[in-house]
């Protein structure tokens, strides 16, 4: 927080408070006489009954003229009391501590009027994410529930983990209830990855671990570097390192490491499809791994081709 010259504050008084009892005096006895049980000044009085449109009282004996009391035209207008200084030292102390947002609507007043005040005194704004302290324990926690979720446990803003969780390039957490498994993807689970099948299929690979997990299959694991064999090092290169991936049972990143290693080059990857007539009509009435099959593409090919074109899934 930037330094700051705290202004003297002077102590004022505060403007009179009308309770039930004081309001029910108005009109009951002269505005004298009721300022005196008050204990504040006949203007006061006098203007506060005006407003309330509460006719004055009348002495004993005293006519319509002799009753009014001579009051100032200025005094029909509700006199102006001192007012209490809104920024007190305390309030001033607070700037900073906590959102504008949020000091806002505990006195309130507008976050405008607090932000105003907050740069006038050259205060810096208050900064969850920098409050935070991010330990391994709360970082492992980033995606496997949602931001919100986790925002409100750990005491900060959702932006606040968000940000870090996108920093840290962790997926967000897709609730079960959004994802519909499809019979090709569940078939996936287990055989690489739960990154692959997430890229594969297009979901989080945190809800893919979870549903491999709820269907109790063990998770990959990819086989060493140690068991690359002639064979296996002739096979790099003639596809794509996903294929090639699939098809040796490691993972993309095992396979690209290994051919660069090599120093083989990628193959490029084939041009893209070119969908005819005859093959759109087809999607939707057979499977996705049939289709794929057929017309020589990926699973993820067709289905992205469906989903453009808002075709359902084909349902046996």
């Amino acid at each position: 927080m930037s330094s700051f010259l705290i202004p003297t504050v002077t102590p004022m008084k505060a403007t009179y408070t009308w309770t039930d009892q004081a309001l029910a005096l108005l009109g009951t006895d002269t505005d004298r006489a009721v300022a005196a049980k008050l204990g504040i000044t006949i203007g006061v009085v006098s203007s506060k009954r005006t407003r309330l449109n509460i006719k004055p009282s009348r002495p004993k004996g005293a006519t319509d003229s002799e009753s009014a009391p001579v009051v100032p035209q200025a005094a029909l207008k509700e006199q102006p009391t001192t007012k209490v200084k809104f920024w007190t030292l305390d309030r001033i102390k607070l700037l900073g501590t906590k959102s504008d947002y949020e000091l806002g609507r505990i006195w309130g007043v507008s976050n405008k009027r607090v932000t105003k005040k907050r740069a006038q005194m050259n205060i810096s704004a208050f900064n969850t994410h920098a409050r935070i302290k991010w330990t391994q324990d709360k970082i492992k926690m980033l995606g496997t529930m949602p931001d919100k979720t986790l925002a409100k446990l750990l005491g900060v803003s959702r932006s606040c983990v968000t940000l870090r969780r996108s920093e840290l390039k962790i997926p967000a957490l897709v609730t079960q209830q959004e994802v519909v498994w499809s019979e090709e993807g569940l078939g996936l689970l287990g055989t690489m990855s739960d990154k692959d099948v997430s890229s594969a299929i297009g979901i989080s690979s945190s809800s893919v671990a979870y549903k491999r997990q709820q269907l109790q299959i063990p998770a990959f694991v990819g086989e060493r570097a140690s068991s690359w064999t002639p064979e296996r090092d002739a096979i790099l290169g003639t596809m794509t390192d996903r294929e090639a991936a699939a098809q040796l049972g490691v993972t993309i990143q095992t396979v690209m490491l290994r051919r660069i290693a090599l120093n083989i080059e990628a193959l490029t990857p084939k041009p893209r499809h070119q969908w005819t007539e005859a093959q759109v009509q087809k999607l939707g009435t057979v499977r996705d791994s049939v289709l794929a099959c057929e017309i020589g593409v990926s699973l993820n090919v067709v289905g992205n081709k469906r989903n453009q074109l808002g075709i359902e899934r084909f349902a046996a």
